[in-house]
């Protein structure tokens, strides 16, 4: 599993830091499959059903990038 979050310094106190969640990606063994997860507000991990399960690590990458509905950059 990768989680991938972003860190900001807070512009009102330079010297604290907030962590946003982005994303998750899960490799699953018994399937030899990887999925991609987003986080709600909540910080609860949902499966992104816009890419289905895959071999290839790439796509998920790619569909994270790209984000046509806004769950991973707004």
């Amino acid at each position: 599993m990768a989680t991938l979050y972003e860190e900001r310094v807070l512009p009102s106190s330079p010297d604290q830091w907030l962590t946003t969640l982005i994303a998750q990606l899960r490799f699953h063994p018994e399937l030899d499959q990887w999925t991609l997860h987003y986080a709600d507000r909540s910080g609860k991990w949902h499966p992104y059903l816009n890419v289905p399960p895959t071999l290839n690590f790439s796509k998920l990458l790619e569909a994270l990038d790209s984000d046509p509905l806004g769950f991973f950059w707004g």
